[in-house]
């Protein structure tokens, strides 16, 4: 409905406006065609006064000017000072001349008015002529009896046309504005029926390609990219609610046990430990769900500084050393102090760390970690290349799923939550990498992780 009456008011203006201007044309075009015709009469009587100087013509002419029906047109003949010479029998009352006029110097120069008599508007043309004895003025007058008629037959019709054209038009616009409008209800319907429980619905297109196509197209899209989150949601709940439950339900078990029946010191100290370890798997698992919660609200750095991977790696080597000697494998670090980089050294340290844990974790005894760290044209490149048993082909594109595990070896038995690899690679991104896996089954997995390296400081 607003639409319907910003576009009356408008076609109102417009129409109001263009009729205002062809009735000012349209008057303007027969007063100057009334104009023409007094100046005929002008021109004749210039004729006159050319071939008969002692008027005696006027008396001829005064007889032609009564015999007309059509038009009836008066004048009357003034000397330079306004006194008359001659006149046709009227009781027009003249305008006096003014004294510009006795400054043209030109002959048919001329100035009009419009003047009311007897309730009918009167056309008057006062012409400077040539004389014998001077200049003479010349006052021809007509009425616009007919103007006024044609004026108020056009105001008429327009009284009558503007009223019509606008209805018909405000229905065709109000009816194109509801048949334009009607997707747009059928969207925000279709929209409103939409919750977390059937966000498969999705939005028909009517195949115009039409900005309201496009609009379909993107509320599509965002329904997609809801239905994915809603699906990660509801799949990250049931995957924290299975891995929160296993070490709970161990506990429980392991309490109701030790109600059952008194047991020894020893026996009460074992129970503590393995209480103690449910406890530090229930404490990694919360941190890092914080970690990955945290990513997801922000994902960027809150803080970064200038390291050196070499000394980084170094030191992540001589923590990892004693679980390797522990399993019997052997950790090794290649890293050099040149190479530097820029970012938060707690999460970078934690992205390698738990790259390096799942290697030395994967790998049987016997077998052999390479840690190693390289230019790589503009990236720098840590590598991390295990003997161990690798990940099956078919389990290589979820590996950076969060609680996902491949079958046989990775195995909630090994202690893992299936997070590590998932936080290395929002740590990575929110750096500006990118991490990489290669793996065979039984012939071990190569981990790439790219970072970009700090720009060269020119000097001044």
């Amino acid at each position: 409905m607003r639409l319907t009456l910003w576009y009356a008011g408008a076609l109102l203006t417009v129409l109001g406006l263009a009729c205002a201007f062809l009735g000012y044309r349209l008057q303007r075009h027969m007063m100057k065609q009334a104009d023409a015709v007094l100046m005929d009469e002008a021109q004749e009587i210039q004729a006159l006064l050319r071939d008969g100087p002692d008027l005696s013509w006027m008396e001829r002419f005064k007889t032609e000017l009564e015999g007309r029906t059509r038009l009836r047109i008066q004048f009357r003949l003034l000397d330079r000072e306004g006194n008359e010479i001659a006149s046709s029998r009227s009781k027009f009352p003249w305008s006096s001349l003014s004294p510009e006029m006795n400054m043209w110097r030109r002959a048919n120069d001329f100035q009009g008015r419009v003047l009311h008599w007897r309730g009918l508007p009167h056309r008057e043309l006062t012409v400077r002529l040539r004389g014998n004895d001077g200049p003479l003025f010349l006052q021809v007058e007509m009425d616009m009896k007919g103007v006024r008629n044609a004026m108020g037959n056009f105001y008429r019709n327009v009284t009558i046309l503007v009223p019509v054209a606008l209805f018909v038009c405000v229905a065709g616009g109000w009816l194109l504005a509801r048949r334009s409008l009607s997707p747009i209800k059928e969207i925000a319907a279709t929209a409103s029926r939409v919750s977390s429980h059937n966000l498969g619905e999705r939005l028909k297109k009517r195949g115009s390609g039409d900005e309201l196509d496009d609009l379909v197209g993107t509320i599509n899209q965002m329904l997609d990219r809801l239905d994915r989150s809603f699906d990660e949601i509801r799949r990250f709940s049931a995957d924290v609610a299975h891995e929160l439950r296993t070490p709970l339900c161990a506990m429980r078990g392991e309490a109701e046990l030790l109600l059952s029946r008194p047991h020894t010191e020893e026996e009460y100290r074992e129970a503590l430990e393995r209480f103690t370890e449910q406890f530090d798997r229930l404490n990694r698992l919360t941190s890092d769900l914080l970690l990955l919660a945290r990513f997801e609200a922000r994902p960027q750095l809150q803080s970064t500084e200038r390291l050196d991977l070499g000394e980084l790696l170094r030191g992540l080597g001589e923590l990892f050393e004693a679980l390797a000697e522990e399993k019997g494998i052997s950790l090794e670090v290649a890293a050099w102090d040149s190479i530097q980089t820029s970012g938060d050294r707690a999460l970078l340290q934690q992205a390698f760390a738990n790259v390096i844990h799942n290697a030395i974790q994967y790998t049987p005894r016997g077998g052999q970690v390479k840690v190693t760290c390289e230019r790589e044209g503009a990236w720098v490149r840590v590598s991390v290349q295990d003997t161990g048993v690798g990940i099956p082909e078919q389990d290589l594109p979820h590996v950076f799923k969060r609680f996902y595990r491949a079958e046989k070896s990775r195995s909630r038995e090994t202690g893992g939550s299936g997070l590590g690899l998932s936080i290395s690679k929002r740590i990575l991104e929110v750096h500006g990498g990118r991490i990489d896996l290669h793996s065979v089954a039984d012939h071990g997995t190569r981990v790439e992780m790219w970072l970009p390296p700090t720009p060269v400081e020119v000097p001044s």
